[in-house]
């Protein structure tokens, strides 16, 4: 949780239900395969960043946080895909709350 099909396919506010770690510094990182706005190809993209940046420490609790996620191309450094997350209070559920570049179907 949150995994690669969530970021790559869901749409901004529905419900991925997954168990949640309770610990920021737990949630996974996986790489999303995604369009490169720079070459227009499919691209493999890696997570930049930490989900409890800004929060102070690593093992900030998850319950109810909101948290970026910015993933950027292995092939164009230069080109990132950034997600906003909101993780419910009950730790059993997660959603986007914003994205860009947005997802087009």
């Amino acid at each position: 949780m949150p995994n690669a099909n969530f970021f790559e396919t869901y749409p901004l506010y529905r419900k991925f239900h997954e168990n949640v770690p309770s610990r920021m510094d737990n949630i996974p990182k996986p790489r999303i395969n995604m369009d490169c706005l720079v070459c227009g190809e499919r691209r493999t993209f890696i997570m930049t960043n930490e989900y409890w940046h800004g929060k102070g420490y690593a093992n900030h609790p998850s319950q109810g946080e909101d948290a970026v996620a910015k993933f950027g191309c292995v092939s164009f450094s230069n080109f990132q895909r950034w997600f906003y997350i909101k993780i419910s209070d009950d730790l059993q559920s997660v959603f986007k709350i914003g994205q860009s570049p947005p997802l087009v179907h």
